[in-house]
């Protein structure tokens, strides 16, 4: 019996070593996953605007707005 608590030690004690080596290369990675998963969700906000502004455009084309339809958020100098 007291080579099976002895087994199970040496393996618990295995386990947590490993892990405690590993911290410095796992705590990192997830620091790095964290970061793209921010950058990925206003990437997609982003896009989402800029989606919505050129269906905006596009309608505002296609109604006959040339103005807006044509030039949309960045019109021409008043006195060109």
């Amino acid at each position: 019996m007291h080579f099976v608590f002895t087994l199970i030690g040496y393996s618990i004690g295995t386990f947590l070593a490993v892990g405690f080596l590993l911290s410095p290369v796992w705590v990192p990675l997830g620091a790095v996953a964290l970061f793209q998963g921010h950058r990925r969700s206003k990437s997609r906000a982003v896009a989402a605007g800029l989606s919505a502004r050129a269906d905006f455009e596009h309608a505002a084309l296609m109604g006959g707005n040339l103005r807006a339809g044509v030039f949309g958020a960045f019109p021409p100098p008043s006195d060109f």
